[in-house]
């Protein structure tokens, strides 16, 4: 049987000054807390977001784009540079363009690259937002239905929604500082 987690009220803890639990009470009634937890949650999106654009998601690299031969319609934009675009039985243009080497292929001719960073349009990205839900709590997800399901779908193939063990620390460590310039703003450490 493992040991109860200790806290205050099992320890016998009390704080019997009122000036200090006003001030600790007036610290976290402020809308500066509010701000502190919403920034921790703007700077997740901003982490998943640099570092998706390095090509890396939560398990390192991203699985590169497929070679597997490839056929898209030619009115899908962007709009096809390169791939064959007439048939080779009678030379009429095709309704599709054909990329031989596949999806990666078409990102070096559309995209300027083959390196997968989840930003074929950069809407979904754009779309993606910290939002406060309280005093205490924060998330990071999208507005909007169509980029929500295309991150859903990105992530099942390229993990990238999420902090790896590290950036969480880092995390931590930045809100941590924010508390504690709070707490000596109100006069509560030095």
């Amino acid at each position: 049987m493992s040991p109860e987690p200790l806290n205050f009220l099992n320890m016998g803890i009390e704080i019997e000054n009122t000036e200090i639990v006003t001030k600790i009470k007036k610290v976290f009634n402020k809308t500066a807390l509010k701000k502190i937890i919403y920034g921790a949650a703007a700077d997740l999106r901003n982490v998943i977001h640099e570092r998706s654009m390095k090509g890396r998601g939560i398990r390192g690299g991203f699985r590169e784009y497929s070679i597997k031969p490839y056929y898209r319609s030619r009115d899908i934009r962007p709009a096809a540079k390169g791939g064959r675009r007439k048939s080779i039985k009678n030379g009429a243009p095709m309704k599709t363009v054909f990329y031989e080497g596949g999806y990666k292929q078409f990102a070096a001719l559309t995209k300027g690259g083959t390196l997968p960073n989840l930003s074929a349009s950069g809407a979904m990205f754009r779309d993606m937002q910290a939002s406060a839900i309280s005093g205490l709590s924060a998330l990071v997800g999208f507005s909007k239905e169509t980029e929500g399901n295309k991150a859903f779908a990105n992530n099942e193939i390229r993990p990238f929604f999420g902090a790896t063990k590290k950036e969480k620390k880092e995390l931590i460590k930045n809100a941590g500082k924010k508390f504690s310039a709070l707490l000596a703003k109100e006069g509560l450490v030095n």
